[in-house]
């Protein structure tokens, strides 16, 4: 299931980035912490929608009710 991260615009590109890369050290750090493996989670960046993957249905229903980092949409 996938899991959708807004991005800031402007300055070319340079916030988003940023920001991308704190998410996902964000979303790798959740992961550990609640015993999914990280290498399984997957990452992509559309425009300023960027996407997290995880590998399991369960794995989304604990980060829906735990992670409070960042704002996010899961996606079906």
């Amino acid at each position: 299931m996938k899991i959708l991260f807004r991005l800031p615009t402007g300055g070319s590109g340079l916030p988003a980035s940023m920001h991308k890369n704190k998410i996902a050290l964000s979303i790798r750090t959740w992961a550990k912490d609640h015993n999914v493996d990280d290498s399984l989670i997957r990452f992509d960046t559309r425009g300023y929608d960027f996407t997290a993957w995880l590998p399991h249905p369960e794995d989304v229903a604990v980060f829906k009710l735990t992670y409070t980092d960042f704002p996010f949409k899961i996606l079906f």
